[in-house]
């Protein structure tokens, strides 16, 4: 027997004889096992949700319009057969310089699951399934209203549009026009452009799936804000209830997630930041009230899509989700402009933070500290013909900044000069009054002495 034989035999029977064959075939099994399990894992798909969100003018013509209105809505991206799912909406009646309706109201609200047949021609969708149809509240210009719809995913799998359908009955101020009917299908994939085009890429469909993709022990929160306010002042999203070691962040490297007074804080870039986190658990999370955009203009936080309860504490709106599902949060958000009235001479009201397009009283209180001066004309963003008021109003087309000018004026010295010789002659006819009875008094005297 050669000498390697001799070595090969007694390395086999030391590996056999000491047990140690069994265990490597364990460890095989369990490294195996792991990557059955963690594969899921590693290559589920991130089912985060969808967000429509676009600003239509409803009205039979472009110069016709009744008014603009911001239509948000977030869903789910995959449902399972037969499932019920929640889809939140919100609708905005922009308040713009010039606006036709003083009011609206939305009624036959509806939420319609449309089959998707990939074509040209947006009236082949038909309806699968729909929502019950809700009606707002009368909604003033500048004002929002949102509401959740239940619907229920059909029993075939496949991609389905979800569509809005509602109408607009319009307040005093529209002209001729009443009501307005809108409907997804009359925009979706279209070819002309009178009134806009939805195209596939602004409404993904939803995939209605035997199964839905496991997310495993995490699943995916995703926090979006409103167009363009992300992209002017930089928004980070708190996280509490976890730590930092616990939390994945898509696109970002971890040095970029801080830990700010015990919460996780994550920068929102491109306008949404999306974490995967442990599944069934209770988070807070946190975004900013306002995003400073410029000088004298902000955002400030109005609502969140689904119109779910929020609360606002130190500057901050604070929301509770249970994640039990890929969620994805849509924030809302509103512009304010700054007005600024000063006054050097005299005390002022009407500085603060006003809506765009909102109007804002504005007044100059008389200077009694100084007799000299009176008020004269307003400077700085103020029409010329109203610029002579001490009091009046502003629309809020953007910041504005109005300072009172005062001039000289003796006519309150003349009064109180005027006052002071009145009151000087007053007391000199006393005087002369008392002499003169003095006198009279003295020659009676001498008369009756006589």
């Amino acid at each position: 027997m050669s000498e390697y034989n001799v070595i090969r035999q007694q390395v086999c029977s030391s590996t056999v004889d000491d047990g140690s064959l069994p265990f490597l075939i364990k460890v095989f099994a369990v490294i195996c096992l792991l990557i059955f399990l963690l594969t899921p894992l590693l290559f589920a798909k991130e089912a985060l949700g969808w967000t429509f969100d676009q600003i239509w003018w409803f009205g039979e013509s472009q110069s016709d319009n009744a008014a603009n209105v911001q239509i948000v809505y977030t869903y789910p991206d995959e449902v399972q057969i037969g499932k019920q799912f929640n889809v939140g909406l919100t609708l905005d009646y922009l308040k713009e310089n010039e606006v036709r309706s003083s009011w609206i109201v939305f009624s036959n609200i509806t939420f319609h699951l449309l089959t998707n047949h990939s074509s040209s021609n947006a009236t082949d969708l038909t309806i699968v399934n729909s929502s019950e149809s809700k009606t707002s509240k009368l909604i003033s210009a500048g004002e929002q209203y949102s509401l959740s719809f239940n619907l229920t995913a059909p029993e075939s799998s496949g991609n389905y549009v979800l569509g809005l359908s509602l109408i607009a009955f319009f307040g005093p101020g529209s002209g001729s026009l009443q009501a307005y009917d809108w409907d997804t299908r009359d925009y979706y994939n279209q070819t002309w452009r009178d009134h806009g085009i939805i195209y596939p890429t602004d409404l993904p469909t939803i995939k209605i799936v035997e199964n839905e993709s496991s997310g495993g022990l995490e699943h995916s929160l995703a926090v979006a804000l409103q167009k363009p306010y992300f992209q002017l002042d930089p928004v980070t999203v708190e996280i509490g209830s976890i730590k930092k070691d616990e939390v994945k962040v898509d696109e970002l490297p971890s040095s970029f997630v801080k830990v700010v007074d015990g919460k996780v804080s994550v920068p929102i870039t491109h306008g949404k930041a999306t974490l995967h986190l442990p599944s069934n658990s209770f988070y807070n999370v946190r975004i900013p009230q306002f995003i400073n955009m410029s000088e004298g203009i902000r955002a400030v936080f109005t609502n969140w899509s689904d119109g779910q309860e929020h609360h606002v504490r130190n500057g901050m709106i604070e929301r509770k989700v249970l994640l039990d599902k890929n969620t994805e949060l849509f924030a809302l958000f509103k512009t304010q402009f700054h007005l600024s009235v000063e006054s050097n001479e005299s005390s002022t009201e009407g500085s603060g933070w006003y809506d765009a397009g909102e109007t804002a009283h504005y007044t100059v209180k008389d200077a009694f500290t100084r007799l000299w001066t009176s008020f004269d004309h307003w400077v700085g963003d103020i029409s010329t013909e109203t610029d002579d008021i001490p009091s009046g109003h502003l629309t809020m087309d953007g910041p504005k900044n109005i300072n009172a000018v005062w001039r000289l004026d003796f006519t309150y010295l003349g009064i109180i000069s005027g006052a002071v010789a009145s009151i000087a002659a007053s007391v000199e006819v006393f005087i002369n009054r008392d002499r003169v009875k003095g006198f009279m008094k003295y020659i009676g005297n001498k008369t009756r002495k006589q």
